[in-house]
């Protein structure tokens, strides 16, 4: 029997699987790994098999039990390049004792962000949101660093935007001079550091 293919490997959206479209001139087919389907008369569907394996099909021909193999090449599922976030409204400074500030940042569309507290590796802080505040701070500035990811390849951007926050600290409260002046005198004014 002869075997030949009719749609290239194709990668799932998620890039975890690949799936090839096949005709044969007679028989049954098998592949050494993912789901054979055979979708009509001669047409047949292999799916679900794992990036990266390379498969052999083979087709039998039932009769005469004469057999043809195809070896199929796993195409590149690898992730395509995620852009870092851009900063949307940039680094942050409040006052010590006011509301920490939330800071955020943008992505392309079908992409969300992880926020981390080092430019690389570590454990997120949070997942899947644009913006995040901490819930406390201490004084001066901390840094954080958003991460894109494609929500459906779970591909990520090679590098972290980097977001401040600046707590500013209070300034002391002044010192003021004491005026004592005399009943019916002209008081001179208060002065203060």
């Amino acid at each position: 029997p002869i075997i030949s293919t009719t749609s290239a490997p194709t990668c799932s959206p998620d890039l975890t699987t690949y799936s090839i479209s096949v005709s044969v001139s007679t028989g049954t087919l098998t592949s050494t790994e993912g789901t054979v389907v055979n979708t009509s008369g001669n047409d047949w569907t292999i799916s679900g098999v794992t990036s990266g394996n390379n498969i052999v099909l083979t087709v039998t021909n039932g009769t005469t039990s004469c057999e043809n193999t195809l070896n199929v090449t796993a195409p590149d599922c690898s992730c395509p390049p995620v852009d870092e976030p851009v900063a949307d409204n940039g680094d942050q400074e409040y006052c010590a004792g006011q509301s920490i500030p939330t800071i955020s940042v943008l992505v392309n569309s079908g992409e969300t962000v992880d926020w981390y507290s080092s430019a690389s590796g570590g454990i997120a802080l949070s997942i899947g949101s644009l913006s995040y505040q901490p819930a406390s701070l201490g004084s001066g500035s901390t840094t954080f660093y958003a991460e894109s990811r494609n929500i459906t390849t779970a591909c990520r951007s090679s590098t972290r935007r980097a977001v401040s926050i600046t707590q500013n600290a209070l300034p002391e409260a002044p010192t003021v001079s004491d005026v004592e002046y005399c009943e019916n005198d002209t008081a001179s004014a208060l002065t203060a550091s």
